[in-house]
């Protein structure tokens, strides 16, 4: 009997597989070869998965950002302020993501930048749009609660673009992200406070 073989899985495992490999060397400096040796699998078998191994960075974008949709998510149903969640999830993927895995994210975004492919242009639209609902859900709470104000919502695209280029500098400024989110959230807090 022949054995039946979960596509979505078997894509989802070479991915993981090749992770390391990607993490140390970077796409460019891989071919489709090492791939296939790093996931033990035969270099057909990346073909029948991947169109190309930029796919596999795709692959693994999309996993790291289940995996991030999921903690964000218990964090922000938590019993803390606003501030605090704002701090959170900002802050909260340099505490979980090391560098490595940013690193993953600026792959993906210089492929992005220079295909111009459809496929990562999707993609990126899908990870703005998580982390918009994101800050969507913690804005909308604190205007619920008397929090913030009404225009916290139109907020969001500041906090997204800080976030966007809080990860470039976290790889290529020697900066003290830290430092840099606490300035940030506490001038945003005073800035959507609802004054009493």
């Amino acid at each position: 009997m022949a054995r039946v073989v979960d596509k979505e899985q078997k894509r989802r495992d070479i991915a993981e597989a090749s992770k390391e490999l990607l993490l140390e060397k970077g796409i460019k400096n891989i071919n489709v070869a090492d791939i296939a040796k790093a996931a033990g699998v035969g270099k057909g078998t990346i073909y029948e998965y991947f169109d190309n191994k930029e796919d596999i960075v795709l692959e693994i974008m999309c996993s790291f950002l289940d995996e991030y949709k999921r903690e964000i998510d218990a964090f922000i149903q938590s019993d803390i302020s606003t501030k605090e969640k704002l701090y959170g999830f900002l802050y909260g993927k340099f505490e979980r993501f090391n560098l490595r895995q940013v690193n993953i994210f600026l792959e993906f975004t210089a492929i992005l930048l220079t295909s111009q492919d459809e496929k990562f242009k999707k993609q990126y639209k899908v990870v703005k749009e998580t982390f918009a609902q994101t800050l969507n859900m913690i804005f909308e709470n604190a205007i619920v609660q008397g929090e913030y104000i009404n225009e916290a919502i139109d907020y969001i695209d500041v906090v997204q673009a800080f976030n966007f280029n809080l990860v470039k500098d976290y790889v290529v400024a020697d900066i003290d992200i830290k430092s840099k989110i606490d300035n940030f959230v506490e001038l945003t807090d005073k800035l959507l406070r609802r004054k009493k």
